[in-house]
């Protein structure tokens, strides 16, 4: 696991462990706001794809009981390419776990989905909003180097 905390998922069976470097997400960017500041964003689960992805709501939707336990968590997910997905929970709840204690709850609901959408997880990050506002890897889900896959 790096200093930033980035969960990376590969493609392999489900049955395998995933390895893990990730961490979470908080405020979103608003697209319409010229000066680039944090927004706060109405819906909880948000699907943050070019067009809307089946496989990213399904991810979103598995994620629905972690959202009723956690009512103040912000949950995006974003398809990056053809065989990646990217997921980010900024949630406050978050404070006082480090970044392996965040996991399971998460991992839990996320393994209920067919192996097939699983395995399209490429980074889960796992924030608190203080984190997320100087985190690198939400730097980068915000605005992504585009894919060459």
């Amino acid at each position: 696991m790096d200093d930033d905390g980035v969960v990376v998922g590969r493609h392999i069976p489900v049955r395998v462990r995933i390895e893990v470097r990730g961490e979470g997400i908080c405020g979103l960017r608003s697209r319409n706001d010229p000066l680039g500041r944090r927004t706060v964003v109405t819906m909880a689960r948000r699907d943050s794809s070019a067009k809307p992805d089946v496989q990213v709501q399904q991810m979103l939707d598995s994620l629905a009981e972690y959202e009723r336990a956690h009512p103040h968590a912000q949950i995006e997910g974003r398809r990056h390419s053809p065989v990646s997905i990217r997921l980010r929970i900024i949630d406050p709840d978050f404070q006082g776990l480090d970044r392996l204690e965040r996991e399971p709850e998460i991992w839990k609901l996320l393994h209920r989905l067919p192996e097939e959408v699983l395995v399209n997880i490429t980074m889960l990050l796992q924030l608190t909003p203080e984190e997320a506002e100087h985190s690198l890897a939400s730097q980068e889900f915000d605005h992504p180097i585009p894919s060459r896959v």
